[in-house]
């Protein structure tokens, strides 16, 4: 009866998200008790829910060699399995726990899971805006759809995407609308795509290529390359200037509370002009309780222009950094079905060379609505100031997406 308590008084603050304080304890209790497979299951939950796979992983291989038929166990390893995309041994399990165990909500709860992982995905994204300067268009919009199918041989799926942009500018508008194809791999740490797209009155194909490869519970690194690339300014498309781009990226994770990200981007465009960028960012959770989150925001941005004397806003170089508050709120919630308002604000700088440093800021409110496992949605609206060859513009965007399983 004493172990009971003190197992569920542990699961009952990470229940609370109080995940930190959880896994100290359970890693105490394990100290003291370190072959009872109870609270090393328990802590092979903990380290799940704080992002740590390899950990989980090691800590329930360890339950499972002296308790092979620990069905609890056995479905804690499922879900961590199906995080880190090993999709073979999580057939393989579901199969055998819903043969003789389907009347066990934590086992229907798998099933479910792994059910609602081989559905197709629809996801969808758009922005609208207008700004007070013309730099990147007085008048703009970005809608993106993708399709992906449904799992094949477990670690491949297929996707369909369209990408429509536009932007009002005094010289004239600019759009950009491309359809392409292609095939995402998954398995294990390692997730890759590749993808063919073409505009869709013909002509300027382009290939995406991009992996990512999670080294560690605290590392993984990405890069990608991309030809006829999204990211040429709108301006410069208009004038038929096209563009190729490459990325390097790592991201430290230090736990579900805190990561830092770096990228480092070359992008080669068709009037010999050569960007080169480098992108820092970092968050920490603050505060934290079942129903309020406040996260630590900051970023950091330079670049250089081989040319500046083209159509579009390309400085010579500039540098700008930012920091601000995310505060999220749980209004509602009841097993997969949640409702969040979230709230962020920043402040910064921006320096572009041959102008003063000036001031920047962003707000942005969002509301989620998590529906089930299968369809959530947000919208929002974006208002932020910022700071192009010395001048001040204002924009405001109205953004929003869904997530849809079927």
């Amino acid at each position: 009866d004493y172990l009971r308590a003190a197992i569920m008084f542990g699961l009952a603050r990470a229940y609370f998200d109080q995940l930190e304080y959880s896994q100290k304890y359970f890693e105490g209790l394990l100290a003291r008790a370190p072959h009872n497979t109870d609270i090393r299951h328990e802590l092979a939950n903990v380290y799940r829910w704080r992002g740590w796979l390899d950990r989980s992983r090691s800590e329930y291989a360890q339950v499972l060699a002296i308790e092979p038929e620990l069905m609890s166990a056995r479905i804690g390893n499922a879900h961590v399995n199906l995080d880190n995309r090993d999709y073979a041994q999580v057939e393989a399990e579901v199969l055998a726990l819903t043969e003789y165990h389907w009347d066990e909500p934590a086992v229907r709860n798998l099933a479910d899971r792994w059910n609602v992982h081989n559905r197709q995905e629809f996801i969808a994204s758009a922005e609208f805006g207008e700004s007070s300067g013309s730099t990147f268009g007085d008048n703009q919009y970005r809608v993106e759809l993708a399709w992906y199918s449904n799992p094949l041989s477990n670690n491949w799926r297929g996707t369909i995407f369209t990408h429509d942009a536009y932007a009002r500018f005094p010289e004239g508008n600019a759009n950009r609308q491309r359809v392409g194809a292609g095939v995402e791999y998954r398995h294990k740490r390692w997730l890759a795509n590749l993808n063919v797209s073409s505009l869709r009155e013909g002509g300027e194909t382009g290939v995406h290529v991009s992996g990512n490869y999670r080294h560690t519970d605290h590392w993984s690194f990405g890069a990608s390359y991309e030809t006829a690339s999204n990211t040429t300014p709108l301006r410069g498309q208009r004038v038929g200037i096209t563009s190729n781009m490459a990325t390097v990226s790592a991201v430290y994770t230090r736990h579900e509370s805190a990561d830092v990200r770096a990228q480092l981007g070359y992008q080669e465009l068709s009037d010999d002009n050569d960007v080169i960028s480098f992108l820092i960012s970092g968050q920490r959770r603050l505060f934290n309780t079942p129903s309020h989150r406040v996260t630590g925001i900051a970023e950091a941005f330079a670049d250089d222009h081989s040319r500046s004397d083209v159509v579009y806003f390309s400085p010579q170089s500039g540098f700008s950094w930012s920091a601000g508050l995310r505060y999220e709120w749980l209004m509602a919630r009841r097993y997969d079905f949640g409702l969040t308002h979230m709230v962020t604000g920043q402040i910064g700088q921006y320096n572009q060379s041959g102008f003063a440093a000036d001031q920047t800021w962003g707000l942005n409110y969002e509301f989620r609505a998590d529906i089930n496992r299968r369809f959530s949605a947000h919208i929002g609206i974006n208002r932020r100031q910022d700071v192009y060859d010395g001048d001040r513009e204002h924009s405001t965007f109205v953004l929003g997406g869904l997530r849809w399983r079927f």
